[in-house]
């Protein structure tokens, strides 16, 4: 079975929160406020509705439903390609066209812009600051592109046959919608959270 990588975005104060409190990055995404700890507050802070420190540290506007997962599909097997596509080479890359770049390293070798949530290096995070040059390399993404390189991966992967035209199509439509809710992100001011599922 494949590990799926499902990217979503979100506003900077959640990615923060879900940095210090990686625990419940899955309640979020699930849309489910965590169960973290309760404070007692003073009789004081009770007569005067004063908030606690539990409701100061869930972010606002904290997901009530399930995450929308944006982006093209991609699991292990192909994160090379992806990689391959967003930047045009197998080479690794530096800043936001590093976000494939971290499912092809390990966590020793790790060098890309990537926040990881956990340090499990599983699932990461960019700020909103980073979206506006991903998005530049998403929409630079093209059919002609796609078709050159992956007819240059399934040859590197021994498949002699040449991608049919769906296949193209397919990816095509997926990184023209990927361009669609970066643009959303960016202007709502929200950078992006990728995970294993």
């Amino acid at each position: 079975m494949a590990s799926y990588l499902c990217a979503f975005t979100a506003p900077d104060e959640h990615i923060n929160f879900l940095l210090n409190n990686p625990d419940h990055l899955f309640s979020y995404v699930e849309g489910e406020l965590p169960k973290l700890p309760k404070v007692k507050q003073s009789l004081l802070e009770r007569l005067f509705g004063r908030p606690t420190q539990l409701s100061n540290r869930i972010p606002k506007n904290w997901p009530s439903s399930e995450v929308e997962m944006i982006g093209p599909v991609i699991h292990h097997r192909n994160v090379d390609l992806h990689h391959w596509i967003l930047n045009g080479q197998q080479e690794f890359v530096s800043g936001s066209g590093t976000i494939f770049q971290t499912w092809l390293m390990n966590k020793q070798e790790a060098d890309h812009a990537a926040l990881d949530i956990g340090g499990d290096n599983e699932n990461f995070a960019f700020l909103s600051n980073q979206i506006p040059e991903l998005f530049d390399l998403v929409k630079k993404v093209n059919e002609k592109q796609i078709r050159e390189i992956l007819s240059a991966w399934f040859e590197f992967n021994g498949k002699n046959e040449p991608p049919t035209n769906h296949e193209c199509e397919e990816i095509t439509n997926e990184y023209q919608m990927f361009a669609m809710k970066l643009a959303e992100g960016i202007e709502n001011e929200k950078g992006l959270i990728w995970i294993i599922c």
